[in-house]
């Protein structure tokens, strides 16, 4: 799938930060978010300058229980995959008080060079 490279950095990041793997906190935020039941809306919502709208490929491997809740929720809520998924961690992001599409990449960069 292709998400916001914004989004995808500060999920890698975060999970660093966390010392878990991307795939497996993005596991704990899609059940999270399919719990809830909460519209992906928000993955629609992506404004901002062309550099904070670019988009990278990722992927992620999900349970086959979780892919079967995942497309009930797609099929009932009349979207795809990639809008629920970015929902589910926008949603996670937000919880944690992150701002999912600041690109902080200038930021990591000084902090990294510093000497």
């Amino acid at each position: 799938m292709y998400m916001s490279t914004a989004l995808d950095l500060n999920f890698r990041v975060y999970s660093l930060l966390k010392h878990r793997a991307k795939n497996d906190l993005l596991l704990d935020a899609l059940t999270d978010f399919l719990n809830r039941g909460t519209s992906c809306a928000v993955a629609h919502d992506q404004g901002g300058t062309p550099q904070e709208r670019s988009k990278t490929r990722v992927t992620f491997v999900v349970t086959l229980d979780l892919q079967v809740r995942l497309d009930n929720f797609i099929k009932s809520n009349h979207c795809n995959q990639t809008c629920a998924v970015t929902a589910a961690l926008i949603h996670h992001l937000k919880q944690n008080r992150i701002n999912p599409f600041r690109d902080h990449s200038g930021n990591i960069m000084r902090v990294l060079t510093r000497v």
